[in-house]
């Protein structure tokens, strides 16, 4: 790749061009284009509630494909596994939703805290030996389903709930 090829991916990605919701979900990654997008809205910008709930799962998504579930829920992502696990009932497969409640049933009540500084001793409170952590599991059967080469659950999830509430994305064509 040419330095000047480079320059135009980079500024492509720093100031990514508008999109019309038809264009993003034609894409080859159609997560991906909205994502850049969305992220990219002012702060002072209050996005549709559909937005929103796109980018809280979209970014605890993305945190468990880095580091795993057990590093999304160390993260401030993790304020938003109960929001992502509900959104998963309802648009995933039952088999992705199974993780989320065998994840909530880590914790007190099966409940997974919204409060960071109440999650994280908890999750780290948890065996990390080998054989004995619970995130072992769980890690394996959410990348079998979500990043594995016979499925791509959440991914799919996200683009039924895009289509369904196509004009509810209206910040893609203003970033």
């Amino acid at each position: 790749m040419s330095g000047a090829d480079e320059a135009a991916r980079l500024a492509a990605f720093r100031r990514p061009p508008p999109l019309t919701i038809g264009e993003a979900l034609a894409s080859a990654n159609p997560i991906g284009a909205i994502w850049t997008r969305l992220g990219r809205v002012p702060v002072h910008v209050p996005l549709t509630a559909q937005e929103r709930l796109f980018k809280q799962v979209a970014g605890f998504h993305a945190d468990a494909g880095n580091g795993g579930l057990h590093q999304a829920l160390t993260n401030s992502s993790g304020d938003d596994a109960g929001v992502v696990a509900a959104f998963v009932r309802d648009w995933c497969r039952l088999e992705l939703a199974g993780v989320f409640e065998d994840l909530a049933r880590l914790f007190a009540d099966g409940v997974i805290p919204t409060d960071r500084d109440v999650r994280e001793p908890l999750v780290w409170a948890m065996p990390r030996d080998p054989g004995l952590d619970p995130f072992d599991d769980l890690d394996a059967r959410y990348h079998a389903l979500t990043f594995g080469a016979e499925s791509d659950a959440m991914d799919v999830g996200l683009v039924a709930f895009v289509t369904r509430h196509q004009d509810a994305f209206v910040h893609l064509a203003t970033c």
